[in-house]
């Protein structure tokens, strides 16, 4: 889901101003854990296969972030 699509769903869930914010903070944390935790599991995969580094290159689990985070 878009970033667009949760909070058009969390408007529409009628809350108030201080319920809103915290629903968006636990998203955006929420959303923070999930990328770190496949961000370490490449790191694993990487260091037990080497030839992932080989493939994607060195810059690869950035890569993967940033992507993530648009």
């Amino acid at each position: 889901m878009k970033h667009e699509e949760i909070e058009a769903y969390i408007k529409s869930r009628d809350l108030d101003v201080m319920q809103y914010q915290l629903a968006i903070d636990a998203m955006y944390y929420a959303e923070k854990a999930i990328i770190e935790k496949a961000c370490a599991w490449l790191e694993e995969q990487n260091e037990n296969m080497f030839e992932i580094e080989m493939i994607l290159g060195k810059d690869f689990i950035e890569d993967f972030k940033k992507a993530m985070e648009e």
